[in-house]
């Protein structure tokens, strides 16, 4: 098994786990268990535990579920795409939209789509290979796309794979895309064709064909040519006239604008004043951002540029925003900026574009417009020649940094004209109450969110920790999310009515949960937080579901030492058979109770479970004779090194002599003890995935993993079906894993690939598996942050 290291994004989830009966014998053991480190699971030696509650659930037999016993559900998406490189218009009136995508409002789409005059979306062929950086239409309407590496691939690849797939020029043509340019260095940000179709390319790049190109090159007939060298990355361009213009940096300090055709260009001079605006950063500091970002022309045709900068003739704190008069820059409306006391924003411009009545639109990250005493607007508004007009946008949600000091580009990115109306792109997830996964479109009077390709949209806008289903109770799932697809408004949690979510109102995110035998839903996370920031890393508050609210019954706390302040973290989850709670993490105390890192509830109380297990717990389980099991980094406790412990005959041991990484999911499994590792560690340290059988660890198909990578795993167990949650490194492409795994007998099987996907909590049902994560496909399907495995014959 040829296994080495990576680093990942570390994640966090709960699974919940059910149990089953019998042992297929399919795996080969370790080694013989320490004789006296365990007891075979026949009987109960709980001998506090009271009678088991009816299960109200009733939850029935799935068998195996595999990846050939069913098929992912469409329609669990949201509306817009979920990251946008550039936008682009035709000459009719379609726009398109590039970026980092795989579906556009639910239609499949590989990082490219046209959104036509009627309102539908459509793909272009095949779509492109990777991310796309610029778009531009030409006046006889050939769309042309630069594409780049998928930055979250970037880490894992080899140095082969990273040069095919550096970043190249393509064009659409009768139906199909060719390749017109393969770029040497980094990245285009800018492409435009002149009216000869010869076309243009600005970026961080060397050469492309290799023909020497510093940052500015252009196509012609006989092939790739510099244009003009520049000193920096170059990121504005625009066809003008019978040419182009592109604006850079001759030297580190000096910026240019240039215009005309290949062999012709022509600087136009800026001002004398010229300079960059500082840009308060976090801290206080100072950063400097691209002096002029984007190029374009007015109704009028005159030359526009926008981003950063100011010069004489502007007001103190204004600028960013000129005009060519055809013999010099002239500061136009006033420029944008911010009032004295409007300190996190400095008046930064991302794009212009122009409607159809003529007005400059303004895209970015400002507070005024034209002077310190106009109107607050916010970081979108129109020029229309005499005056400025707010384009209402301070309702917008997760936008940059929100209110805390931003150093980029925070509101809005992107704004385009379309036969809808102005489109804009930026960081948002709702817009006026709309909720529009970063992208919107204008109609002249409101909001709409892009149109919906076909059918329901029932995706999540931001991502999902934890799903819980028992039998007929459930689905229930929650996270970060504060709506749906179709805009109804949630608040981190939410029900699964059958065709779609009912909210449940919880003050703040929430990481886990669980469902007991008697129906009743217990979950956990983070505390309010009126400023929106928390102690914990991972959530110390424990809930439970009364009505339709999530209501705290618990704080857990640590012991306050230096900077930390003590706040505890809760990371399992589990019920017994007699409806207490049990919940495992790191703290001292849960609601002033003394407790080592595992306690327990019983609907009025808490109170310690033996004298509890030093480390760091990660999950926690309960056997159905009512024996609990908890994993993680485990310290003295376990006495061999083993990172598994039982508490039963009233303390805690070692469960066997298993040897492993530390672990971070465990379930019941036929009545068998399943672990899985933290698969982030020393390669050497296996298995990855383990069995406990009473009184022997087997090894649990660690041979189908192909790396150690991946971080938190989880495992999830009913009836006949086990599977695996996380980033699961099961292919020999480093850059790819599985969100989802079941075992079939013999291997681990997967549900889907991905990069730089992550899975993070799922639930088996009578019906199928919820998965949930933050992701926006699965096995192909469209699905954004939640999605279901439907299993086939089964209504």
């Amino acid at each position: 098994m040829h296994i080495e290291r990576t680093s990942v994004l570390l994640t966090f989830a709960l699974i919940i786990a059910a149990c089953g009966d019998d042992d297929d014998g399919s795996t080969v053991p370790i080694d013989a268990a320490t004789p006296d480190a365990s007891t075979p699971l026949d009987a109960s030696t709980m001998q506090d535990a009271g009678a088991p509650v009816p299960d109200v659930c009733m939850p029935s037999g799935v068998g195996t579920i595999t990846p050939a016993t069913g098929a992912w559900r469409t329609g669990l998406v949201l509306p817009g795409v979920e990251h946008v490189g550039d936008l682009a218009t035709g000459p009719d009136g379609s726009l398109y939209v590039g970026g980092a995508f795989v579906h556009v409002s639910g239609l499949p789409a590989s990082h490219i789509a046209r959104l036509a005059p009627s309102g539908t979306w459509e793909t272009l062929g095949e779509g492109l290979p990777g991310p796309v950086s610029a778009l531009t239409v030409s006046a006889s309407g050939l769309v042309h796309a630069a594409t780049g590496p998928d930055p979250t691939r970037w880490s894992t690849m080899t140095a082969t794979e990273r040069d095919l797939t550096r970043a190249r020029i393509h064009r659409f043509v009768r139906g199909t895309w060719e390749l017109v340019g393969t770029i040497e260095g980094g990245a285009v940000f800018g492409l435009a064709v002149d009216t000869s179709d010869r076309i243009y390319a600005v970026g961080d790049f060397f050469a492309i064909d290799g023909v020497e190109a510093q940052h500015f090159a252009v196509r012609t007939a006989s092939g790739w040519e510099q244009a003009r060298a520049l000193a920096v990355p170059a990121t504005a361009l625009v066809a003008h006239e019978s040419g182009a213009c592109a604006a850079g940096m001759d030297t580190i300090e000096r910026s240019v604008v240039v215009c005309g055709e290949p062999g012709a260009l022509v600087e136009l001079a800026l001002p004398e004043t010229f300079a960059p605006r500082p840009i308060v950063a976090l801290a206080g500091l100072f950063r400097v951002a691209p002096p002029i970002v984007t190029l374009a022309h007015d109704a009028s045709g005159a030359l526009v540029m926008a981003g950063n900068f100011r010069f004489d003739g502007f007001a103190d704190g204004f600028g960013s925003l000129a005009r060519w008069s055809g013999s010099a820059w002239e500061p136009l409306g006033g420029g944008v900026g911010h009032a004295p006391e409007d300190r996190a924003d400095w008046g930064v411009i991302a794009r212009v574009g122009v409607d159809a009545e003529g007005a400059i639109w303004v895209a970015g990250d400002y507070t005024r417009a034209g002077s310190a005493t106009s109107p607050e607007v916010h970081g979108l508004a129109r020029w229309t020649g005499e005056a400025w007009v707010d384009v209402p946008s301070a309702n917008l949600v997760d936008a940059g940094l929100g209110d805390s000091f931003r150093y980029g580009v925070g509101r809005f990115s992107a704004v385009a004209r379309s036969a809808l109306g102005m489109v804009v792109t930026g960081g948002f997830a709702r817009i006026e109450g709309v909720s529009t996964r970063r992208i919107a479109v204008w109609d002249g009077a409101r909001w709409a969110p892009v149109p919906a390709h076909d059918g329901p949209m029932s995706g999540l806008d931001r991502e999902v920790h934890a799903v819980a289903a028992r039998g007929s109770c459930g689905p229930y799932v929650a996270g970060g999310f504060r709506s749906d697809g179709s805009g109804r408004a949630l608040s981190f949690a939410a029900r699964w009515t059958g065709e779609e979510w009912a909210a449940i109102e919880a003050e703040a995110e929430v990481r886990h949960l669980e469902i007991g035998r008697d129906g009743q839903v217990w979950a956990a996370g983070f505390p309010y937080s009126e400023s929106g920031f928390y102690e914990t890393a991972f959530g110390d508050t424990v809930r439970r579901l009364v009505g339709d609210r999530l209501e705290a019954i618990g704080v857990a706390r640590r012991v306050p030492s230096g900077r930390d302040p003590g706040a505890g973290e809760v990371l399992g989850l589990a019920t017994m058979p007699d409806g207490r709670l049990v919940v495992a993490g790191s703290f001292v105390t849960i609601d002033g109770v003394a407790a080592r890192n595992v306690a327990v509830f019983d609907g009025t109380t808490w109170a310690p479970l033996g004298d509890g297990v030093d480390g760091w717990l990660e999950d926690v389980a309960v056997t159905d004779d009512g024996r609990v099991i908890v994993v993680g980094r485990l310290g003295e406790v376990t006495g061999v090194g083993s990172h598994v412990a039982i508490f039963e005959d009233g303390a805690w041991h070692a469960l066997g002599d298993l040897r492993s990484l530390p672990l971070s999911g465990v379930a019941i499994w036929r009545g068998e003890i399943v672990v899985a590792s933290y698969l982030d560690g020393d390669p050497d340290e296996a298995p990855l995935v383990a069995r406990f059988d009473g009184a022997t660890w087997h090894d649990l198909g660690t041979n189908d993993f192909v790396i150690v990578g991946g971080g938190r795993t989880r495992v999830v167990a009913h009836d006949d079906t086990l599977l695996l949650v996380g980033q699961l490194p099961l292919y020999g492409d480093l850059s790819r894993a599985a969100k989802l795994a079941g075992w079939d007998g013999e291997h681990w099987a997967a549900f889907d690939d991905s990069s730089g996907e992550f899975g993070y909590s799922a639930a088996i049902t009578g019906a199928g598996v919820w998965l949930g994560g933050r992701f926006s496909r699965v096995g192909g399907v469209p699905a954004d942050q939640i999605a279901f495995f439907e299993l086939e014959g089964v209504d």
